[in-house]
C-alpha cells in the first residue's frame, strides 16, 4: 500500500522538479497528536513544510549549477 504513494510522489517529484514531503503520522491517542502536531516546538507539519522549502533551495542551487 506505502510504496505506490511513495513511487508515485516520487515521480511527481522528478517529473515537476518540485519537493515532495512523505509524512504519515500515526498516534494512539488525539492527546498525543496534538501535542506533536500543534505545539510551538515540536509541529510536525511544520517541520516536514520547513523540510520542502529547503529541500526547493537545493533543487534549485542544484539547477544553477547545470
Amino acid at each position: 500500500m506505502g510504496w505506490g504513494v511513495t513511487q508515485a510522489l516520487a515521480q511527481i517529484q522528478t517529473q515537476y522538479k518540485l519537493p515532495v514531503i512523505h509524512a504519515v503520522f500515526v498516534y494512539e491517542k488525539e492527546e498525543h497528536a496534538k501535542v506533536r502536531c500543534l505545539d510551538r516546538t515540536h509541529n510536525r507539519g511544520r517541520e516536514a513544510a520547513h523540510t520542502a522549502m529547503k529541500l526547493a533551495q537545493v533543487m534549485r542551487s542544484l539547477a544553477d549549477c547545470s
